[in-house]
């Protein structure tokens, strides 16, 4: 007889985040941070004109700030905007170096943000390795965000017909999954969080989602548009 794998998983309970942008600046306040993904490609001039860049935020916050992009294009484009802490560079193929420019840029860091970056990796159990090094070398903590597989709003999509995806992105994650893999590349879970877009095009549309995050998202946040992973890298055990 073969043993079969146990296919059902309890969802734990979760804490839902209405404003993930918010919430990041509140962890990243006070700290050294790496931001990986600051480029924001594909949306870097409407995010610069309407002032909601990330980066742009995060430097309002931190202690120090360092950007990570593999875009060249946009980081120049960020030092023409006063930005002089940036690093290009891939983390999957380059860490040693970015590891190495971290430290002369700002003596090491404290937390490292990768927010809405892993569904567009090609390899990510390489990327997360990546992560995991330049988080063991300054004993940082890691955030980490991405679209839920299982969000209400993306069945709504699919009922419509359509599919409501950024063009470049190659998966989705769920609860299980992406805890899956993290702990499959080397970090341990310190918290779980889901998070809701209260942005929608029309007052009615904004009402109506604001009373879908009182009433469903609160009840079972799994439906929520996005989860945010908070995690820390696993210490390799001494050798003899």
């Amino acid at each position: 007889m073969t043993d079969q794998p146990d296919m059902i998983h309890r969802l734990t309970g979760a804490t839902l985040v209405s404003d993930r942008q918010a919430w990041l600046l509140e962890q990243a306040s006070g700290h050294r941070v790496v931001h990986i993904g600051c480029v924001d490609t594909g949306f870097l001039d409407k995010k610069l004109d309407q002032d909601d860049l990330l980066h742009t935020q995060l430097e309002s916050v931190c202690s120090q700030l360092v950007g990570l992009d593999n875009n060249s294009q946009g980081i120049q484009q960020l030092r023409e905007q006063g930005f002089d802490k940036l690093i290009c560079g891939d983390i999957s193929d380059d860490g040693t170096r970015i590891i190495e420019e971290t430290g002369k840029l700002m003596q090491g860091c404290d937390l490292i943000i990768c927010g809405e970056v892993l569904e567009h990796v090609l390899n990510y159990g390489h990327f997360l390795a990546g992560i995991r090094e330049l988080a063991l070398a300054y004993k940082a903590t890691v955030i980490l965000s991405v679209p839920n597989a299982f969000s209400l709003e993306g069945f709504a999509s699919v009922f419509r017909g359509t599919e409501d995806v950024h063009p470049d992105h190659k998966c989705y994650f769920s609860q299980v999954t992406l805890t899956t893999l993290l702990n499959q590349t080397g970090f341990r879970s310190v918290g779980l969080y889901f998070y809701s877009r209260e942005w929608a095009a029309t007052r009615f549309k904004r009402m109506t989602k604001k009373a879908i995050g009182k009433t469903l998202f609160s009840f079972r946040p799994q439906l929520a548009e996005g989860l945010i992973a908070v995690v820390e890298p696993e210490v390799p055990a001494a050798t003899e």
